[in-house]
């Protein structure tokens, strides 16, 4: 686990994926986890790999799918990180709740 936080921390991230880089064995991590563990489990869970605490399946879109999607998607299923799939089904990257509220367009733009 503590790779995964000093990746968190030196990349100003607040989550991580884990497992292979397709929708089927990737799972995520954020810091939501991270409190949540902390609070059932005390702090003796940091010595644990992170594996055992990421989530999944992972909730994902396609690159070509529009941001209103991506919203749509995150409020429905009450998430702030969603995956984003390339056309051979593998992630890509990520996109947050944080990133679509920064977008101040009118206009549908891909997530790609």
């Amino acid at each position: 686990m503590d790779s995964a936080l000093k990746i968190l921390v030196e990349q100003k991230i607040s989550a991580v994926f884990v497992g292979e880089r397709d929708d089927i064995g990737c799972r995520i991590f954020t810091e939501r986890d991270l409190l949540r563990i902390i609070t059932r489990d005390g702090v003796r869970i940091l010595s644990c790999p992170i594996g055992d605490f990421a989530v999944g399946p992972l909730v994902s879109l396609p690159d070509s799918a529009f941001v209103y999607r991506a919203l749509g998607r995150m409020a429905r299923m009450k998430i702030r990180h969603l995956a984003v799939s390339g056309i051979d089904g593998r992630i890509v990257g990520m996109v947050t709740s944080r990133d679509l509220l920064k977008l101040r367009t009118s206009s549908a733009i891909e997530l790609g």
